[in-house]
């Protein structure tokens, strides 16, 4: 499995994950690669972004949410029954 992101500036870093993704796995990944490239995106953009993410178990477990929080990243809320997600299943691409 891989975990990457994005933003209009660049492609940041793709990094492969091996075994299962845990809560403490994603933590990890959000400290060592999205809140570090987030905050530099935003140095040199000089503007906040929004994390987005989904509502994987992994997304929304505990230990991420307060890791989260803790850095003071600014999360889009998403619905665990969206409009984009409910579209998406429909579609056959989720």
């Amino acid at each position: 499995m891989f975990w990457a992101c994005f933003f209009f500036l660049k492609l940041g870093p793709i990094v492969s994950l091996e075994g299962s993704v845990t809560g403490n796995v994603y933590k990890e990944v959000l400290a060592n690669y999205a809140v570090l490239t987030l905050k530099e995106f935003s140095r040199k953009a000089k503007r906040k972004f929004i994390f987005q993410k989904d509502n994987a178990p992994v997304h929304t477990s505990k230990i991420a949410r307060e890791f989260l929080l803790s850095q003071k990243v600014n999360v889009l809320p998403w619905p665990a029954q969206s409009l984009i997600s409910t579209r998406l299943k429909t579609c056959g691409l989720k």
